[in-house]
């Protein structure tokens, strides 16, 4: 079943294919210098980095060496750059977040929309989807309410989604002024398996002066069926650079952990 669209968003469109020709063929490229951004290295790194993604694309050293680096580059020398990264690990969520950031920092509010439309529908990521929520909130005449919405019907069952519905919770308090919306989301919130669901009880019981039982049996389950997803998901490293598989990538420890 699809996904429910916020407004200010745009159809999203899948990405493009990683390209499947060599480091080698791309030097020349007139939409992407890469010997501006290996001139920025030392020479070592330099020869380093490009001879190891001439003969492995996907080499997660080198891409974390140039990732660094973008950091370090102006916005619009790093952009092409980090478009041309995003051809190879599509869903980095982490550092789709990273780039995201700095476009808005930049206020580059259109660049900022593309990175959204781009990324968001296939990175079930909650830091970025933070990030496209403050993001929502910054612009003018936008329905944070629907976006927050849209955000926990996609990413709203993760265990670390807390942050999400924590920040929903407060915008409800402050901008609706509206118990029952407040106390509605609250209800949600405390049926959701994940962190911090005490505090958010404590917080419902200060607020709901007649708590069914029915929600108390929802903050129950909920807290038990937590436990064992955090169980499940000890060890896994969400961040990691996701390549294509090697031929031992059976014996691979994140691959057995997922």
């Amino acid at each position: 079943q699809s996904q429910p669209q916020p407004q200010s968003q745009p159809q999203s469109q899948p990405p493009s294919n990683p390209p499947k020709n060599n480091l080698s063929k791309q030097l020349d490229s007139n939409d992407f210098d890469w010997k501006q951004l290996i001139s920025k290295l030392s020479s070592e790194t330099q020869e380093k980095v490009l001879q190891r993604l001439i003969s492995d694309n996907y080499d997660i050293d080198s891409w974390t060496i140039i990732f660094s680096e973008l950091q370090k580059l102006d916005l619009q020398i790093a952009r092409p750059i980090y478009q041309h990264f995003f051809q190879f690990f599509p869903t980095a969520s982490q550092n789709w977040k990273i780039y995201l950031e700095r476009e808005i920092q930049a206020k580059n509010f259109q660049q900022a929309d593309e990175i959204c439309i781009k990324c968001l529908k296939q990175n079930l990521h909650v830091d970025l989807y933070h990030s496209y929520l403050n993001f929502i909130k910054m612009k003018e005449n936008q329905d944070v309410v629907k976006a927050f919405d849209f955000a926990l019907d996609v990413i709203g069952m993760d265990i670390n989604s807390t942050p999400i519905w924590t920040d929903y919770i407060d915008y409800l308090k402050k901008e609706e002024k509206n118990s029952k919306s407040v106390i509605s989301i609250y209800q949600r919130a405390l049926s959701n398996p994940m962190h911090n669901l005490d505090q958010i009880w404590k917080e419902y019981e200060s607020i709901e002066s007649q708590i069914t039982q029915e929600v108390r049996m929802k903050y129950k389950t909920a807290k038990e069926i937590f436990e064992q997803r955090l169980r499940f998901s000890e060890g896994i490293i969400r961040n990691a650079l996701p390549r294509p598989p090697k031929d031992l990538f059976k014996k691979d420890t994140q691959v057995m952990l997922w």
